[in-house]
């Protein structure tokens, strides 16, 4: 799974500026070679990019590598024949070639305009705007981290599996079953704790040990169904004749948690471990379609109806998370995590619609038997039927695309 999340990645386009900011970074906290990787990748970007060969010149000579140090330089040369401070640097190496010029001034002719250039007293880039000159000194980290771990916000877009309890449908499921096996009917009832999950979140870095983010999530799980034959008929009832009740019921069970997490990091040179947790508003919804007929056993030709509609009900819940991010670059990376929830939810309501388009008003409810039907809520709270609960209670594991922003 991360291979397959590394390619798309891949594909975006990081400046060549990003790369030698975070290779300096690296640089500056003794990890040069890991800095060796983020200039190459500077001047894969921008083959003109002088300033990135030459702090690979520099890493190379801080690794005592000066065959490769020189030839860095050459090519910062090459591209920026003006600057002093290589020519130094390769005469230091032994490189004869190199003259001691110093750079020439900037002519008046580019006065105005915003470029980059070097400075002979120091390796650091300085910005010439107009007239005059101001230091753009890159930020810098001694701790040894990767740049992500002080990314002061990241957006997270995650996928994955879901499961959850679903207490209420897979009794119901299983009531079912019963009664199709012990009445010779025929059909089946079928109720799933799987499902998937899909969302995001954006979040705040405090330090780089400690986070929090709001996240919005959309976890849907398999449909629960009833489709049953009572094998009785055919029979006439007033001047018609019917093959046979049936039911054929669909529940569609899903939950929008919103979301808000503290979260504890434990960073390192290529990403970070994390724990969260916090609490949400868990906005249930099931959706309903129904279509039975059960005209025989009734005797009675209205006792059959098609409606369908959609059930709503919200609660607080909490949730815990584990995972590790990984850094493709200073600005993206992939997670892998897995969350924990608590959510129930009772009191689903909502408005039907028939055939005909008229809406009743509705809620989703358990019988005595143990099965869940939606029902006019005029019936809920009499001869032992109540509210279903739908428990979205379980757990949720999978991968994240990740965008960081200094």
């Amino acid at each position: 799974m991360i291979a397959l999340l590394v390619v798309p990645v891949a594909l975006w386009a990081e400046s060549a500026q990003d790369y030698r900011d975070a290779g300096q970074a690296l640089s500056r906290a003794g990890q040069y070679a890991k800095a060796l990787d983020y200039f190459k990748k500077a001047v894969q970007a921008d083959p003109q990019d002088w300033q990135s060969y030459q702090a690979m010149g520099d890493a190379y000579n801080k690794m005592d590598d000066m065959a490769d140090a020189r030839d860095a330089y050459r090519k910062s040369l090459d591209i920026n024949p003006n600057n002093s401070t290589v020519r130094v640097l390769l005469q230091n190496l032994g490189d004869e070639t190199a003259s001691s010029t110093p750079p020439s001034a900037p002519s008046g002719d580019n006065v105005g305009t915003d470029e980059t250039v070097q400075s002979p007293q120091t390796t650091e880039p300085i910005r010439r705007r107009g007239r005059g000159w101001r230091r753009v000194a890159p930020v810098t980290y001694n701790d040894g981290l990767a740049p992500m771990d002080h990314a002061k916000l990241w957006a997270k877009f995650d996928l994955g599996f879901n499961y959850s309890q679903q207490g209420d449908l897979l009794s119901s499921a299983a009531t079912q079953n019963g009664l199709i096996t012990a009445n010779g009917w025929t059909g089946s009832a079928v109720a799933s704790r799987n499902g998937y999950n899909a969302g995001g979140e954006l979040g705040f870095l405090i330090n780089p040990n400690n986070g929090l983010a709001i996240g919005l999530r959309y976890l849907r799980n398999d449909d629960s169904t009833l489709n049953q034959n009572l094998q009785n008929g055919p029979a006439i009832v007033g001047a018609n004749t019917y093959n046979s009740d049936f039911e054929n019921e669909t529940l569609s069970p899903s939950v929008w948690p919103l979301t808000l997490d503290y979260y504890l990091f434990l960073p390192d040179a290529s990403g970070r471990f994390f724990i969260s947790a916090g609490l949400g508003y868990y906005f249930g919804q099931v959706h309903v379609e129904d279509n039975y007929s059960y005209v025989i056993s009734a005797n009675d030709e209205t006792a059959s109806d098609t409606f369908s509609g959609d059930l709503t009900a919200g609660g607080v819940g909490f949730q815990v998370g584990l995972g590790r991010d990984w850094e493709i670059s200073p600005r993206f990376g992939i997670s892998l995590f897995a969350r924990g929830r608590y959510a129930r939810l009772t009191n689903f309501r909502g408005t039907v619609f028939g055939p005909n388009g008229g809406g009743a008003n509705d809620g989703l409810a358990v019988y005595p038997d143990g099965e869940v039907f939606s029902t006019d809520v005029s019936n809920i709270g009499n001869n032992g039927v109540k509210y279903a609960t739908i428990d979205f209670t379980g757990f949720d594991v999978g991968a994240s695309l990740n965008f960081y922003s200094f």
